[in-house]
């Protein structure tokens, strides 16, 4: 097995718990993964490799949301890039913090780590 650690960002996604969702304006997330060999008698002689993302670590910032109980609620996070889906997670936020802008608009910033199994949208 191989393991590995890949950062990434984009702009775009949602945020939802207790029934309502907020739209995230950016994020950061690094992904820490293995590789692995499933190679088989099936394998046609080829070997073949299996990617398992272990968990997600990152920020993400989110225009006039205030997020639950930071330490005890689960929520889902989905990151977006370029209009598409890129993957969903369970987390629980571990740090959030507000900033006002000129604008008034408050952007809250969240750091979060996954907590359950991370799915890949396609």
């Amino acid at each position: 097995m191989a393991e590995s650690t890949k950062a990434i960002s984009g702009f775009g996604g949602s945020v939802s718990a207790n029934g309502s969702a907020v739209e995230v304006a950016e994020w950061n997330a690094t992904i820490n993964s293995e590789n692995f060999d499933s190679t088989h008698l099936g394998s046609s002689g080829y070997r073949e490799r299996k990617f398992l993302i272990q968990d997600i670590t990152g920020s993400f910032s989110a225009h006039e949301a205030i997020l639950p109980n930071t330490s005890t609620t689960n929520m889902v996070l989905t990151l977006s890039s370029s209009g598409s889906g890129m993957a969903s997670l369970t987390f629980k936020a571990r740090h959030s913090m507000g900033i006002s802008n000129p604008q008034d608009k408050v952007t809250f910033d969240h750091d979060f780590e996954s907590t359950g199994p991370i799915t890949v949208v396609s």
